[in-house]
């Protein structure tokens, strides 16, 4: 029989929707749809592998990425967050992403691409982020994706608290195509959630305010008695009146006020603990060859969101005059009031980004270059509402006018509203190139050099409750260098044989910042692998690194209505203002990171792989910027100009704009384990009809997918220039021989490269463990350092952990699919001096996916052909509803750390359906 040539549709119609079920079946000679091994060309560098010869911690096949059951590479990288976070470093842990080995020039080129178009990925330690003119902080993740593939993917996607309250909805459809060079995607999403109140959690209030929607009566001065005649009438000083309710219908008696009974006000209605967001996002990207072999991506995106919070009700304090008809004390006295009218005080945030960026790299010897360029545009509004205007309200209640006691006349007061504007405008352009120098008894030596420059624009502007307006503009502009070298000492196979391979790197990089003069990053590593299945590498850096424009120049932004846990008093304060935005007179940080990484493979099988990690990480960390810490004794005792108090000791206000400690201190050591291996998922066996019918089925997509291609092809050619024709030849003549190679050769559609492949079933294992021997905090130049492991701490959410692990387990076969992971954390304590400790218990909680994929399930198809090419996943966060506990002395939870408030959300369960059409 004549051999039949499939192009990139067919195959993907097959390979993505159906190789299991057809493979599970013995194939015959005739039939068109069989597959073959995978074909593994060994001494052949692998398409798409990264620079230099440190060789991957972790690698995914297809297979293996496909057993996550999650729909993007977005959606992998933070499923692969326990073996992609970084000990140090000022990216949060953030690891640096290649595509096919190459920087990219954006996230957007490749976090909504399906994870169905890739064919491995590979995890490799901080070292490697050097040689691609990255920090020495991240760890790196290079994702390869396959050589042809073409598929639109529709996903609906529905979410809800299992305690109600919050859902959310979101939709996402996708376009890919890939042909040898040539690339394009465009994605669209848009999402919805909505507003989580307080009262949806039956949380408790904690009554701390005077103020009420009945109103209370107090003295001018706090603390102070109100009236002696209402002290006669109580037999006791009275220092505080609650108002009855018909005191806002008449004048009432001085007998009527309840004293020393204040009114409380449930406010957990017109509170939220989560926002209602909206968001929408559009990307598009494209990729093509010029000139042969250089390689061009243009990516460009637009996000909007907005939100709405409820930040609890309107409050004042009015002078209410003896002489007042509403008055029946013998002196001016306070009315603490709560408004209903006009409204809930809200925050509104809408917020907008574009970006387009472009990316050239090309190899044209031994040397391989790559050129980045970006320009990012941002804009975010805030307002605020601060409260009533009581100007005019107080003019009328001091005339005798309005009864200070009755609920608001509808237009009688306007709200006081702050707002504040964020533009910013950055770009900038970046080169690397990379190749041997030299070639030395063991091997080239190699460097890469990254030089570049950026620019950002960032003006703020603020207007105050006064309508008083502050704007302020920043101005960096920057430029960078960065010098990578490795040498090889030893080789295995050399004279120096025993000691195995050994290479030594150094880096430097200095930066020019407009606003902050030089800064210099240094530092060195050695990597050495005795044996094949163990490697070691050690490394030192010293980094110097600038606040960014955002901590130097935010606007200024006051939130009313901030709850508090109060450590100086052990309560908790309702009605705390808190002030955000930027400072300026923060200096830049000076970090030393000593770092030791060990990876041991022991067993080199077909169908398992089991990897050994572990790390030590030695971080300390001078003039460190930091968010403001948490209202601690320790804290507010070194920055007192920080807070704000009344004269009976009660907190009003916190600023909490960033700021430089002196010093902090980390040492960490992480140990675990990843396991891996391919089983064999018995399927059901179909009948010969039945595999007639299946195969029908797939001969009549085969064909649709043809002539779509075609078509898609024809409409190309007609819109393209001689200029392009030659691209395009080259890109067809690279499809001719691939369509003539094995369909499972260089990671084709039945496993995607590793060094297993074939199976259709596939458990996973990974646990990590973190201890932390060090964690400390020097808040000022010769303060004692504060130890967070040992009671000390710069967050309300306590001191630093001591143990950590991170734990996930996996299975896929016969199209079904299960993922649980495990996080838990060791309790913590922070000493709280005469208002006592305050003991944050262990916390471990289990996430859940369940997935079904019926592409793997022949007579499933065979019924239900539209669901070829699906997926039904449901998902559960924090499966056993756990929360944060926290216990003051007495073993009570203090108001503010109800557990709701620590976990608004609770256990969530996520439904979403996914359909791809080839």
């Amino acid at each position: 029989m004549a051999k039949r040539r499939l192009s990139t549709s067919a195959i993907l119609v097959i390979a993505c929707s159906s190789p299991g079920v057809l493979a599970a079946q013995p194939p015959a000679s005739d039939d068109p749809f069989a597959f073959e091994d995978e074909v593994v060309v060994v001494g052949e560098r692998r398409r798409g592998t990264v620079i230099g010869d440190i060789e991957p911690e972790i690698t995914l096949n297809a297979s293996e990425v496909r057993s996550y059951g999650v729909s993007t590479i977005a959606d992998l990288l933070e499923e692969l967050a326990p073996q992609t976070r970084s000990g140090s470093g000022r990216a949060g842990g953030r690891p640096a992403i290649l595509l096919n080995g190459r920087r990219v020039a954006s996230r957007r080129e490749i976090f909504e691409l399906p994870t169905e178009a890739v064919e491995r990925v590979e995890i490799l330690p901080e070292e490697v982020a050097l040689k691609y003119g990255f920090r020495a902080d991240q760890r790196v993740v290079n994702f390869v994706l396959r050589e042809r593939f073409r598929a639109r993917t529709v996903e609906a996607t529905t979410l809800a608290a299992t305690e109600g309250g919050q859902y959310e909805g979101a939709a996402d459809i996708n376009q890919l195509r890939i042909r040898g060079s040539r690339r394009s995607t465009i994605d669209v999403s848009a999402s919805h959630a909505t507003k989580l109140l307080e009262s949806e959690r039956n949380l408790q209030d904690s009554r701390s305010s005077d103020r009420a929607l009945l109103g209370n009566i107090l003295a001018p001065i706090a603390g102070g008695e109100i009236d002696a005649s209402l002290s006669a009438i109580a037999g006791e000083v009275v220092t505080v009146a609650g108002a009855p309710v018909s005191a806002g219908n008449r004048p009432i008696a001085l007998e009527e006020f309840y004293p020393n009974a204040p009114n409380t006000t449930d406010s957990t209605g017109v509170r939220t603990l989560a926002p209602r967001r909206d968001a929408i996002a559009l990307t598009a990207s494209q990729t093509r060859a010029i000139f042969g072999d250089v390689a061009v991506t243009v990516t460009g995106g637009l996000d909007f969101q907005t939100s709405e919070a409820l930040l609890g009700y309107a409050g004042a304090d009015l002078q209410l005059p003896a002489s007042s008809v509403y008055s029946p004390f013998s002196d001016e006295v306070v009315v603490a009031r709560l408004f209903e009218t006009p409204e809930a005080l809200r925050r509104l945030i809408d917020q907008w980004n574009g970006e387009v960026s472009a990316a050239f790299d090309g190899a044209p010897s031994t040397w391989t270059w790559s050129v980045n360029a970006r320009y990012a545009f941002g804009q975010v509004r805030t307002e605020t509402d601060r409260g009533i205007e009581t100007t005019a309200l107080q003019a009328s209640i001091a005339n005798g006018d309005v009864n200070p006691f009755a609920p608001l006349r509808p237009g009688s007061v306007t709200l006081v509203r702050e707002s504040a504007e964020t533009v910013n405008h950055s770009g900038g352009i970046e080169g690397l190139v990379y190749g041997e120098l030299i070639e030395l008894p063991a091997g080239g030596l190699s460097a890469s050099l990254n030089v570049g420059g950026d620019f950002l624009r960032l003006r703020g502007i603020s207007i105050d409750a006064d309508l008083m307006e502050t704007t302020r503009r920043l101005v960096r502009d920057s430029g960078n260098a960065q010098l990578n070298l490795d040498a090889p000492i030893f080789k295995r196979g050399a004279t120096a044989a025993p000691l195995g391979d050994l290479t030594i790197s150094g880096n430097a990089r200095i930066d020019y910042l407009s606003d902050f003069g030089s800064l210099t990053t240094y530092g060195y590593s050695v990597n050495w692998r005795p044996v094949g299945a163990v490697r070691l590498i050690g490394s030192a850096a010293y980094e110097q690194g600038a606040p960014s424009v955002a901590q130097l120049g935010d606007p200024v932004i006051r939130t009313p209505n901030v709850r508090v846990f109060d450590f100086v008093t052990g309560t908790t304060v309702e009605n705390v203002t808190r002030t955000t935005g930027g400072t300026s007179d923060l200096r830049n940080d000076d970090r030393r990171v000593y770092r030791l990484n060990l990876s041991i493979d022991p067993f080199d099988f077909e169908d398992k792989e089991l990897t050994f990690n572990a790390s030590f990480v030695d971080q300390r960390i001078f003039n460190p910027i930091s968010e403001f810490p948490s209202l601690t004794p320790d804290v507010e005792a070194a920055f007192p100009e920080r807070f704000v108090r009344a004269a009976n000791g009660a907190l009003l206000e916190i600023d909490a704009r960033p700021i430089n400690y002196a010093e902090t201190a980390r040492r960490e050591v992480r140990y675990g384990f990843n396991f891996s291996k391919s089983i064999e998922a018995k399927q059901a066996e179909l009948t010969e009809d039945e595999r007639v019918k299946l195969r029908e089925i797939f001969r009549q997509r085969l064909d649709r997918a043809q002539r779509n291609q075609r078509r898609s092809e024809q409409a190309d050619a007609g819109k393209k220039g001689s200029a392009s024709i030659g691209s395009d030849q080259q890109s067809t003549r690279e499809e001719s021989r691939n369509a003539n190679r094995p369909t499972g050769g260089r990671g084709g559609f039945r496993g995607g490269g590793g060094r297993r492949g074939g199976r259709d079933g596939r458990i996973n294992v990974s646990v990590y463990h973190t201890i932390a021997l060090e964690d400390s905090v020097t808040v000022f130049e010769g303060a004692t350092p504060l130890d967070l492991l040992a009671g000390d701490a710069v967050s309300a959410s306590g001191g630093a952990s001591r143990h950590a692990i991170e734990a996930d387990f996996g299975f896929f076969g016969n199209g079904l699919g299960a993922r649980a992971g495990f996080n838990w954390r060791s309790g913590t304590t922070i000493d709280g001096g005469a208002s006592g400790d305050l003991r944050f218990a262990d916390l471990g909680t289990v996430d859940l996916r369940l997935f079904f994929d019926p592409a793997r399930r022949g007579k499933t198809l065979i019924r239900y052909p539209f669901l070829i090419g699906s997926r039904l996943s449901i998902e559960v966060t924090n499966l056993f509803n756990d929360r944060q506990s926290v216990y003051d002395a007495s073993g009570a939870t203090p108001i503010g750390y109800q557990r709701a408030l620590i976990d608004p959300t609770g256990r969530t369960v996520q439904i979403r359906f996914r359909k791809m059409f080839f």
